[in-house]
C-alpha cells in the first residue's frame, strides 16, 4: 500500500494555530504569529515546503502536545528531523553562567548543522524576529539575548552571507548592548544627511551620467545607506568621521556582466581619485561566504572618502539574501557538499572534546577575523585564514607533508620566521628540506589553527619510534630548564627528568605532541620538585643526624636562598641540603646537626604566590615593550622589568598560579621575534 503524501504548508499553519491556541507572546499577540513570521523571513530566503513547514512547526514539540512522531506521520522524517534539531538546539541549560550558556548552544547549534543546514536558516530567522520583538522582554534577558546574538549569530548570518539579516541582528544587538552610542549614531547621521545629502545625491547623479556616457547603458547607480553597526566597528577610534556624510553611505554599482564590473572600475577611477591599497577583488577570490564584488574607495566632492561597491545583479542578490542560498535551495533535493566553513565546524566539533577550548576555537577560527595571503609557487595562488595564523599555519594548509619539510619562509621579498603572524595581503614563498623531516613537537607552540595542530600532530605520530623518544625527552629537559629553580641542582633535575621519561609511551605522546609536558609536569609531580617557597608553608619536624653525614639544615626566608647567603642543594623532595652558609646566618638561625625534613601540601603550593624570572633574547628592530604589554594583559598578574640591554630583557613575576609560568613561556615562544628564552634565579 502506498504511504500516503506528507502534508502540506497549509496544513502546518492549522496545526500551529491548533496548538498554539491561548499561547500568548510577552508582547500579548498570540504566539501562532511568531512562527507564522519565522516562516514568512525563511519565504524571503526562496526556502522550500519542508524549510517553511519546519518553520511552522518548530516551537510545536517543546511547547506544545504534538510529538515528533506525529509531525513524522503527518508531514514525513524530514520535517520530523528539522523540527528535532531545532528543538535540541534549544533545550540549553538556563540557570547556568552566560559563557557556560554560550557554549552550550553554540556546541548544539554547529552539531545539528552538520545533520542539516536548514536547521540554522530556521534558528536565525527565529531569532531575527525575538530581536525585532525584544523591548517587551525584562532587562537582563534583553541583555543576555543581544550579546548571544552579537557573539553568535551575527557571525553566522554573516557565514551564510544573509547581509540583511545580519545587519538587522547586528543593529538590534547594538540598540540593546549600548543604547547611547546607538542614538550618537542615529544623531549623526541625520544631521550628516541634513547638511549634505543633497550634494552626495548630485554628485552621484554625475557619476551615474558620466557613465552612461562612455557606453554603461543598464548600468544602476544607487546610493545605500551603511547599517550602524558597521559604522560603529568602523569609527570607534575615529569619531572625528562622523562628521562626514560619506560614512553613513556607500555607492552600489550594478552592471549586467561580470566583465562591466572591471570596465566600470576603470572609468569610475576615471571619474573620481581613488585611494591606493583600497581597492579588493571579491570577483576573483571570494569571500569565505562565496560574497562577490569589486570594491573600492574613492574621494567624493565634498573631499571625504566614499567606498564604492561594483557587481552584477546576480552577486548582489546573493550579498542581500545569502550566497548560500543555493545550498538551502539545493537540500530539498539532495545535498551535494557543505560549505568549507562547516566542514572546519563539524571537524572542530569532532576533533575537540573540551568545550571551553571549542568555543574558543569557534570564536578565532570561524567567526574571528581572516586574512588573505599570496602563495608564490603553489597552485592554490590564494589562502583565507584566521588572522592569528603563523607562516607554519600556512605551509600545513597548502600541504601537511609539504610543510613538514619547510625550511625557511620570505614574507613580501624578506626573510621571516615560521612563527611570523601573517598580515592581510602577505606574499608568501617557501624553502623545503629535500629529505630530513624539519618539524617536531615544539612547533606547536606557533601552530595556531586547529586543522594545522591536528596536521602536525598526525604526521609526527607517524615517525619512527627511536625518533619520538628522542624529541620526547629533548622537550622534557627543555621544560624543565624553563620550570625548575635555578636554585637547583643539575642531579636533582636529572633525577626528575629520569622519573618522567620512564615510561617510554608517554614520551612517545610527548614527541607527537600528543601529551604537552606541562601537562605532564602537572599530573606527575609535585610543585615542590621545582619551586624553592616561602617556609611558613612547611611542617618542620627535627631529629639528630647520623654523626657520619652531618648536614646543617637552615630554616630561613626564601628571599635568603636566592639571594645567594644560602648555597645548597635540594636531595629529596622534602629536604634540602646546606652546603655553605653566611656565619651570621649560622649565628642566629641555623639548627647545627639538626635535620628538617620538609612536608607541603600541594593545594597549599598552587594558592601561595612564589616567585621567577625570565631572560630572553629578542631580534634587532624588535619592539620587546610591547611584548610585555601584551603578557601583562594575558596574564593579568604582576610584572617587574629587571634588566634590558641591546638584545636581551629579563622579567621578574610574581603570582600565585604555577600556570602562569606555562602560558608566559608559551606565549613568548610563539613570538617571531624572540630567539631564545632561559631561566633565572629572581
Amino acid at each position: 500500500m502506498k504511504s500516503p503524501a506528507p502534508g502540506t504548508l497549509r496544513e502546518a499553519v492549522e496545526l500551529a494555530e491548533k496548538a498554539h491556541r491561548g499561547q500568548k507572546r510577552a508582547s500579548g499577540e498570540p504566539y501562532v504569529e511568531h512562527p507564522k513570521t519565522v516562516a514568512e523571513l525563511l519565504q524571503s530566503l526562496h526556502a522550500g515546503d519542508e524549510t517553511l513547514i519546519a518553520a511552522m512547526l518548530h516551537d510545536t514539540v517543546e511547547d506544545t502536545d504534538v510529538t515528533l512522531k506525529q509531525l513524522q506521520e503527518e508531514f514525513g522524517p524530514v520535517v520530523s528531523k528539522l523540527v528535532e534539531g531545532v528543538t535540541k538546539v534549544q533545550k540549553v541549560e538556563k540557570d547556568i553562567d552566560p559563557h557556560e550558556r554560550s557554549m552550550q548552544f553554540i556546541h548544539k547549534m554547529f552539531g545539528a548543522m552538520g545533520r542539516d543546514i536548514r536547521v540554522i536558516f530556521i534558528k536565525l530567522a527565529d531569532r531575527l524576529h525575538n530581536m525585532q520583538t525584544i523591548g517587551h522582554l525584562p532587562q537582563e534577558k534583553q541583555q543576555r539575548i543581544a550579546r548571544e546574538t552579537l557573539d553568535i549569530f551575527c557571525p553566522l548570518a554573516n557565514l551564510l552571507g544573509i547581509r540583511l539579516w545580519y545587519q538587522e541582528l547586528s543593529d538590534r544587538a547594538l540598540r540593546v548592548l549600548d543604547p547611547a552610542q546607538y542614538d550618537l549614531l542615529e544623531r549623526k547621521r541625520k544631521s550628516a544627511t541634513d547638511k549634505n545629502l543633497k550634494h552626495l545625491q548630485s554628485w552621484v547623479q554625475r557619476m551615474r551620467t558620466y557613465l552612461r556616457n562612455n557606453g554603461f547603458k543598464n548600468l544602476r547607480i544607487e546610493l545605500l545607506p551603511r547599517h550602524l553597526y558597521s559604522i560603529c566597528e568602523s569609527t570607534h577610534t575615529q569619531t572625528a568621521l562622523l562628521q562626514h556624510i560619506e560614512t553613513f553611505f556607500h555607492v552600489s554599482v550594478i552592471t549586467r556582466k561580470q566583465d562591466d564590473c572591471y570596465r566600470a572600475l576603470n572609468y569610475l577611477h576615471q571619474f573620481a581619485s581613488s585611494l591606493p591599497h583600497h581597492i579588493q577583488d571579491y570577483i576573483a577570490h571570494p569571500k569565505t561566504n562565496g560574497y562577490r564584488a569589486l570594491h573600492t574607495t574613492v574621494m567624493s566632492s565634498l573631499g571625504n572618502p566614499i567606498k564604492i561597491i561594483i557587481q552584477t545583479e546576480e552577486m548582489h542578490q546573493e550579498g542581500l539574501f545569502g550566497a548560500a542560498l543555493p545550498y538551502q535551495l539545493r537540500m530539498e533535493k539532495k545535498w551535494q557538499r557543505l560549505p568549507t566553513w562547516i566542514e572546519q565546524l563539524l571537524s572542530l566539533e569532532h576533533d575537540t572534546q573540551d568545550l571551553p577550548q571549542f568555543f574558543q576555537a569557534v570564536q578565532s577560527e570561524i567567526f574571528g577575523d581572516r586574512f588573505r595571503v599570496h602563495i608564490v609557487g603553489e597552485k592554490q595562488k590564494f589562502i583565507d585564514l584566521p588572522s592569528h595564523s603563523s607562516m607554519l599555519d600556512v605551509a600545513f594548509h597548502i600541504g601537511d607533508r609539504k610543510a613538514m619539510y619547510v625550511k625557511n619562509a620570505i614574507a613580501n621579498s624578506e626573510p621571516s620566521s615560521l612563527k611570523r603572524i601573517i598580515q592581510d595581503g602577505d606574499v608568501i614563498e617557501y624553502a623545503y628540506a629535500k629529505h630530513r623531516n624539519q618539524r617536531s613537537a615544539e612547533d606547536l607552540v606557533f601552530v595556531h589553527t586547529s586543522a594545522a595542530q591536528k596536521l602536525l600532530v598526525g604526521n609526527l605520530c607517524a615517525l619512527p619510534r627511536r625518533e619520538l623518544l628522542q624529541h620526547g625527552r629533548k622537550i622534557v629537559s627543555h621544560t624543565l630548564d624553563i620550570t625548575m629553580d635555578p636554585f637547583l641542582s643539575t642531579a636533582w633535575k636529572k633525577g626528575i627528568a629520569n622519573r618522567l621519561c620512564s615510561n617510554k609511551r608517554t614520551i612517545e605522546h610527548v614527541g607527537c605532541g600528543l601529551l604537552n609536558t606541562f601537562d605532564l609536569l602537572k599530573a606527575q609531580c609535585m610543585a615542590s620538585d621545582f619551586f624553592l617557597v616561602d617556609p611558613h608553608l612547611f611542617q618542620f619536624t627535627s631529629r639528630l643526624t647520623p654523626k657520619q653525614r652531618m648536614r646543617f639544615i637552615l630554616r630561613t626566608t626564601l628571599e635568603n636562598l636566592r639571594s645567594k647567603q644560602v648555597i645548597g642543594q635540594q636531595i629529596r623532595p622534602d629536604v634540602i641540603d646546606i652546603l655553605s652558609v653566611d656565619d651570621v646566618e649560622i649565628r642566629q638561625h641555623a639548627h647545627i646537626r639538626e635535620l628538617v625534613p620538609l612536608t607541603i601540601e600541594k593545594i597549599a603550593l598552587l594558592q601561595h604566590p612564589f616567585h621567577f624570572a625570565l631572560m630572553w633574547f629578542f631580534a634587532q628592530g624588535s619592539n620587546p615593550l610591547k611584548t610585555i604589554a601584551n603578557l601583562q594583559n594575558l596574564l593579568d598578574t604582576p610584572l617587574e622589568l629587571r634588566e634590558f640591554n641591546r638584545s636581551s630583557l629579563t622579567l621578574g613575576f610574581h603570582t600565585d598560579r604555577i600556570g602562569t609560568l606555562q602560558i608566559a613561556y608559551e606565549y613568548l615562544s610563539s613570538q617571531p621575534d624572540i630567539d631564545r628564552i632561559v631561566r633565572i634565579s629572581p
